[in-house]
């Protein structure tokens, strides 16, 4: 099982959740990445190394991205937001836009 790392930008967007949706992150998604970090999508181009793990909550989609660090067996959180300028609010998030 790999470690997850919850940098203070990702706690804030979490934190922007509704409860319910929080729970279910914590409950199900967040331990399905543990467990399986290859479950999620692997990005191309500038966001090369970055994966997306799809979800829905409701009738919205959800995306959250990530990092593997295999030699230290965790898995980064970069971003959890909705599907909608996700990519976009991504490339901002880590400077590439």
């Amino acid at each position: 099982m790999y470690e997850l790392v919850i940098p203070t930008a990702v706690a804030k967007d979490v934190k922007r959740l509704d409860p319910p949706l929080q729970r279910a992150l914590r409950d199900q998604h967040l331990p399905r990445l543990q467990a399986n970090p290859q479950c999620g999508d692997p990005l191309r181009g500038a966001l090369k190394g970055i994966w997306s793990y799809h979800f829905r909550f409701g009738a919205t989609q959800y995306r959250i991205a990530y990092e593997i660090v295999d030699q230290a067996h965790q898995v980064i959180l970069v971003m959890v937001a909705k599907r909608g300028d996700f990519y976009e609010a991504l490339l901002r998030r880590l400077g590439l836009w």
